[in-house]
């Protein structure tokens, strides 16, 4: 979120509740502690230019059964918006129906739910796939976060 919004991105955090969110990095070490500006169930994809979905395993199982986070996630891609997801954020892609037919390579555990969704699976830093009318732009953990960024803004242009 930093460097989208150091870049000039207009950047809205929802959640499924506005509590304070944790991030956890490699789902051991405290983040940092962040506090949603929008519900999910509040956001339209119309008012909005690209979808990120976060990576890591806790906050991306939650939201991966949420039907307002699929709903939403399933509007950008019906609108040929694009949509980037990092490392286990394709958990929410696969149950919204959005893998098949994609490659995709976000973090190899997320291999097998890739696959069994009809999508491909590949294992490199980067990739942007314009297959089935939408944008989806797939990194695979946080050592690729530049290269996962660098996508976004190009994607915003």
């Amino acid at each position: 979120m930093r460097d989208l919004k150091a870049a000039g991105a207009q950047v809205t955090l929802a959640a499924i509740t506005l509590d304070p969110c944790e991030t956890v990095q490699h789902d051991r070490y405290e983040g940092e502690t962040l506090t949603p500006d929008a519900l999910l169930s509040d956001v339209q994809a119309s008012d909005y230019d690209l979808l990120v979905v976060p990576g890591g395993t806790c906050n991306v199982d939650r939201i991966r059964v949420n039907e307002d986070a699929i709903t939403l996630a399933q509007e950008f891609a019906h609108e040929g918006k694009p949509i980037a997801a990092i490392c286990h954020g394709a958990w929410l892609l696969v149950n919204a129906g959005l893998v098949a037919g994609k490659t995709a390579f976000p973090c190899r555990y997320t291999a097998a739910d890739i696959k069994n969704a009809g999508g491909h699976y590949v294992d490199e830093q980067l990739h942007v796939d314009d297959a089935n009318g939408f944008k989806l732009i797939t990194s695979r953990k946080p050592a690729d976060l530049d290269y996962f960024v660098d996508a976004i803004k190009d994607a915003l242009n």
